[in-house]
């Protein structure tokens, strides 16, 4: 177990493939979508930090009344108005901040949507590469159960074989041709889906080649663990801006009014200012506070569990791929020994004491353990996408 620690004691890399031009693999469609949630969520932020600013306010009005004379007069006015609070015991402070904090949340839960989706394009690839080496694969051995169908059904009529026998190969043929029609509708399936994410050929995309992280790389850039901690920081910022909400607020009040001459107002220019002290008493205050409260603990509390997830979640993938490269290994080992088997069968066939059948037999076993060592490798590379798409870097 030790020497699969040093192993998979790698940073994953890619050739052929810089990791900040993936995306171009991506429909147009998509690049634009993503570029739009990202200016979206940017104005938003931009609002939420401003909105602690209050409006100014203009009017206007014309006033016909006979309260005075028995003829209407005609009074026109004018005014501008503020009333913006400009303390709230570091209400405005955190409201800042809960904007900036709340952006930092969704950009980085938009870059995981895209990350998933070009991990899902290029798994797509992996599945089509690897589908390719399963068809070629069942074709072999088709070949080899006609050929076995063959021998058997020829011992059958030589009274060698019974009919038992026969029907085995027969239902065998069957199943490995069914088998072929299946991945050969699932090939069907996987290009149709690849070209729902790109517009490029799937050939002329190169293949990533991929090499694990370490555990401590993993869970540093891990998408999940940044969203908990971000949210931490989050609802520590809205926990301030709900205390805030039910302190004194002092506010700046601003008027500037213009109007004409009236026997109601004789001046025509004047303004006012003042200062306003308000304090907001609700029933449900300390409800809210503790409400806000235990969201800041839960915050902390899914941090804690998100890390063991995601170590455990490591420790699976690291263990899967090391089966899968010993299934790998095997599979090498057992190509080499079909080829010794090809090897002496087609000597003794030159020699004439094996038939053509028997040469062609252990050639194909000899080539399905090598397609057996490729598809494993394809597989590898899957599992470690699947690693690559839980971490933002």
């Amino acid at each position: 177990m030790d020497k699969m620690k040093r192993f998979f004691y790698f940073l994953l890399i890619t050739q052929g493939v810089l990791a900040n031009d993936l995306q171009n693999y991506l429909l147009p469609e998509y690049k634009e979508l993503f570029a739009t949630k990202l200016q979206k969520e940017l104005a938003t932020k931009r609002f939420d930090t401003l909105s602690w600013i209050a409006p100014i306010t203009l009017s206007y009005s014309k006033t016909w009344s006979n309260q005075i004379t028995a003829r209407h007069h005609l009074q026109k006015s004018f005014s501008i108005s503020i009333n913006q609070p400009i303390f709230r015991f570091g209400g405005i402070y955190y409201g800042i901040k809960f904007a900036k904090s709340k952006y930092n949340l969704n950009v980085l839960a938009i870059k995981e949507q895209e990350k998933k989706l070009i991990i899902k394009l290029f798994s797509l690839l992996f599945q089509i590469r690897k589908n390719k080496l399963a068809i070629q694969k069942a074709k072999l051995q088709i070949t080899n159960a006609t050929i076995r169908v063959k021998k058997t059904k020829e011992l059958f009529e030589a009274g060698l074989s019974n009919s038992l026998n026969l029907d085995d190969e027969l239902i065998k043929l069957n199943e490995a041709k069914l088998a072929l029609l299946h991945l050969q509708e699932q090939q069907n399936e996987l290009l149709h889906a690849f070209k729902q994410l790109s517009n490029k050929s799937y050939k002329s995309i190169p293949l990533p080649k991929l090499r694990i992280v370490s555990k401590k790389e993993f869970l540093y850039n891990n998408f999940a663990i940044k969203k908990a901690q971000r949210a931490y920081i989050n609802a520590i910022n809205a926990q301030k801006v709900t205390i805030a909400k039910y302190l004194p607020t002092i506010s700046l009040n601003a008027n500037y009014n213009y109007t004409t001459p009236s026997d109601f107002a004789r001046r025509k220019h004047f303004s006012s200012y003042g200062l306003t002290i308000s304090l907001p008493l609700s029933m449900n205050s300390f409800n809210d506070i503790q409400r806000a409260k235990l969201a800041k603990l839960e915050s902390a509390l899914d941090i804690k569990t998100t890390q063991i997830a995601q170590n455990e979640v490591y420790e699976a993938k690291v263990k899967n791929i090391f089966f899968i490269k010993q299934k790998e290994a095997l599979a090498k080992k057992e190509a080499m020994l079909y080829k010794r088997l090809y090897n002496q069968t087609k000597a003794l066939f030159e020699a004439g004491q094996k038939s053509k059948d028997d040469v062609k037999l252990f050639y194909n076993s000899f080539k399905i353990k090598q397609l057996d060592s490729k598809i494993y490798y394809f597989e590898k590379e899957l599992e470690l996408l699947k690693l690559y798409e839980k971490m933002e870097q």
